[in-house]
């Protein structure tokens, strides 16, 4: 039988039903085919230039099973290039990024990353020692929030950023900083990286001194600040609080919704 699509409705007879129903059955065989061979139901619909919903009507005529969301994403990604699947793979978690994973299944994630400690870096455990070694009691890989903080102490998170950009200028970051200042947790980030790659003496005292600061007088949003790894504290970013307060009070009224 020809296969026929869905410009021939104006040329059959009968109903419109009817001619819909010949259609289909002409696609019969190649929608079979098209499936054995693994295409989902939208690359068939694409392939035969016909709907989606015309794809599982005929997979029904012929008594196959419609996909679950899994098998579809399977057979999607089977036929695709190397190409496409990195493509679709960066897309996903360039979302997961921006917007953060599902919050049930992030806090599970930062629970277990806490009792396994699989993400401590050799910089994280060095700062850990030498702030026990000050009189703190410092926890690596803290959950929070969903988030895993690579080190709490008491009321103060204490993160290590190996990068050279400054740590609220991502979105990623700037979020994680905002959810934890929301919470009166207060936050300083020991920056790290080409520039700075050893943590001194005197970056320690900074932290401990920022610990001081903030038991004696904490704010209920907490607060915010950077130090280099040799000690310098970068005063530039605590401009960062203006536009981050900005985004808290929206989060807050977000929240409360």
């Amino acid at each position: 039988m020809k296969r026929l699509d869905r410009s021939a409705i104006s040329e059959l007879e009968g109903t419109i039903g009817d001619r819909w129903a010949i259609i289909r059955k002409s696609n019969h065989a190649e929608v079979k085919r098209l499936i054995d061979i693994g295409h989902s139901t939208n690359s068939i619909a694409k392939l035969i230039g016909s709907s989606r919903g015309m794809i599982l009507t005929i997979m029904d005529e012929l008594g196959i099973a419609k996909f679950d969301v899994s098998e579809g994403n399977r057979r999607a990604a089977a036929m695709m290039t190397e190409a496409e699947r990195c493509g679709r793979a960066a897309a996903a978690h360039d979302a997961i990024r921006k917007i953060g994973r599902h919050t049930p299944t992030q806090a599970a994630n930062s629970r277990r990353k806490q009792v396994s400690l699989d993400y401590v870096g050799v910089g994280e455990s060095d700062l850990t020692e030498k702030l026990t070694a000050k009189g703190l009691h410092p926890v690596p890989q803290a959950a929070v929030e969903g988030y895993n903080i690579d080190i709490l102490c008491d009321h103060l998170a204490v993160e290590v950023h190996n990068y050279t950009s400054r740590p609220a200028n991502t979105t990623q970051t700037a979020t994680r900083i905002v959810k934890l200042l929301s919470r009166g947790i207060s936050v300083i980030y020991v920056q790290t990286g080409p520039h700075w790659p050893v943590i001194t003496e005197s970056a320690v005292n900074q932290v401990v001194a920022f610990y001081q600061e903030t038991s004696s007088d904490p704010s209920p949003a907490g607060k915010y600040r950077v130090v280099r790894g040799d000690g310098q504290v970068d005063w530039a970013t605590e401009r960062h609080l203006d536009h981050l307060a900005d985004v808290m009070a929206t989060y807050s009224a977000l929240k409360s919704r």
